[in-house]
């Protein structure tokens, strides 16, 4: 047990720089980390508020119709569904690929404590992002209903459960597709596809909801028994917070054996996975033609290379534009006028919506607050080459701007082809994420200067739990939030809105590359 609290506290202590901030001797050292804990503070802060807002206004539909319950089935629901989609990838390069898999192992301590310690890492990280979900959902219901403090010790057990099922199915598969992938020449492009196509089969299961409902005081049973039929479990932990003996149980049992199952596995099977899945694949690629290019497209073309290099970089940032292109195709097979008719809502409420939901879907695809930090201990190597920082800050705005601004251009088209908004709407539509998009991605590199990451162990520490991506993406969510509350409560005229949020997108863009001009060169040069 010394050994396993030692491996946890060490893997603790190195997020967002902590350590540093204990240890370090260089006071600007301290202060950086210190900055970067109150930012990541701040930023989990606002994240709780905002969904305990919503939450709670969710909770009071359900309370009208009777089934104030419901909310912690949504909750747990989507706690899952996320927990799987954003951990199938990253799992098992946290658990057998990470950098010092070597150094470890060869520490005096058993391989099944290291092991263990991996998947209780990945537990522990998954269930910060649950507890945001799941604690505003209880809350919520609790606002709503008489709750006593037997709920509250029930809810609390139930969500220090909540994320071992997940991560379980999660680390299975991810490191069922690594293991096909390494079968291939190309491993990485096809981990990348199998990967892209199982979190778009696992969102489209989730969104099998029951089309037709023919009374309204039915939604609630009817949504219930959809949610249910998804993830089984999500009943259980409803009825299990409610007080039945018999559905905690059974959540406990179905989220501990599989888990304890797959840590012995894990255990047993650490150093030949860790070999397979480390191993290239397939036949060593011959050197082909030297090409003659610019020196900036040589800079880009590197900075795609490293994209499609890894497979938690691409799936962790291109699922955005592909969501957002999916929902511009699926408009086209539904009459979303006439489901927001029989819902009670105006068509214009969907029309005033779509620009900033596609922003943040946009925002959550920035590849640039990852993209110093992937240089690792590489960074003297591209610091040494006769190019400006400039010319390297512009080939990974590329990256951005290639992966962001084509997909936002084509699902515009096909919202325009299937919501048939009027000029102004039209041109909102194309303008207001494409600002927003340059404005995350200069936002992102801006933040990964500020609080660059070298020392990861795994990429996965500086592509999905780096502060950069943490405050770019959940940032996104409140910035692309605020006009569009504006914009609900009718608090100015919705085109006036938009029109202020792209200039100030547009203007904040360009103070953005005026300081990565000047201050943004100097801090490059001194890393």
């Amino acid at each position: 047990m010394k050994k396993l609290l030692y491996l946890l506290r060490v893997d603790a202590l190195g997020v967002l720089g902590i350590n540093r901030l204990r240890h370090s001797a260089d006071r600007a050292a301290k202060r950086k980390a210190g900055g970067a804990l109150a930012l990541a503070a701040f930023a989990g802060i606002c994240v709780f508020g905002t969904a305990l807002l919503y939450f709670y206004m969710m909770t009071s539909m359900f309370a009208a119709l009777g089934m104030p319950e419901l909310i912690l089935g949504i909750a747990a629901v989507a706690g899952a569904v996320v927990t799987v989609i954003t951990s199938v990838v990253s799992a098992p390069n946290i658990l057998f690929s990470f950098r010092d898999f070597d150094q470890v192992l060869s520490l005096p301590i058993p391989v099944r404590t290291v092991a263990f310690s991996r998947l209780l890492k990945l537990a522990l990280r998954n269930l910060l992002f649950l507890s945001i979900v799941l604690i505003p959902a209880g809350i919520a219901y609790g606002a709503h209903t008489a709750v006593d403090g037997g709920f509250v010790l029930r809810f609390v057990l139930l969500v220090l459960l909540a994320p071992l099922l997940p991560i379980t199915v999660a680390a299975v598969l991810g490191t069922l597709i690594a293991r096909v992938s390494s079968a291939f020449r190309r491993t990485n492009g096809v981990r990348i596809v199998l990967s892209l196509l199982f979190v778009l089969a696992v969102m489209a299961l989730s969104f099998n909801m029951q089309p037709m409902i023919e009374n309204f005081e039915e939604i609630g049973v009817q949504l219930a028994e959809s949610l249910y039929g998804i993830y089984p479990p999500a009943r259980w932990f409803t009825e299990a917070a409610l007080g039945n003996g018999a559905s905690l149980a059974l959540f406990a049992l179905v989220n501990v054996l599989p888990f304890a199952a797959f840590a012995w596995l894990a255990a047993r099977f650490m150093r030949p996975l860790h070999a397979l899945l480390t191993a290239s694949g397939g036949k060593k690629r011959e050197a082909g033609a030297v090409r003659a290019a610019s020196m900036r497209h040589a800079l880009f073309l590197r900075e795609v290379r490293r994209y499609f290099a890894s497979t938690i970089y691409v799936t962790n940032t291109a699922i955005g534009p592909i969501l957002l292109l999916a929902a511009g195709i699926a408009l086209q097979f539904v009459d979303m006028e006439g489901m927001m008719a029989e819902m009670g809502l105006a068509a214009s409420a969907l029309m005033a919506m779509m620009p900033y939901l596609a922003a943040w879907m946009l925002g959550m695809s920035t590849t640039t607050a990852a993209s110093i930090s992937l240089e690792g201990k590489g960074i003297d190597q591209l610091k040494v080459l006769p190019v400006s920082a400039d010319a390297i800050f512009g080939a990974k705005l590329k990256l951005q701007f290639a992966i962001t601004l084509p997909a936002q251009a084509i699902a515009a088209t096909l919202f325009t082809i299937a919501l048939h908004p009027t000029l102004k709407e039209a041109v909102v539509l194309y303008v207001l994420p494409a600002a927003f998009a340059v404005f995350s991605g200069l936002a992102g590199l801006w933040l990964n200067l500020l609080h660059p990451k070298f020392d990861w162990k795994s990429e996965t520490e500086v592509v999905k739990q780096g502060l950069p991506m943490f405050v770019t993406v959940f940032g996104s969510m409140l910035l692309a939030g605020v006009p569009l509350v504006l914009t609900l409560i009718g608090a100015a005229d919705a085109t006036l809105i938009a029109a202020v949020a792209t200039v100030l997108s547009a203007a904040c863009s360009v103070l953005l590359w005026k300081q990565l001009s000047g201050k943004g060169a100097r801090r490059f040069a001194a890393l």
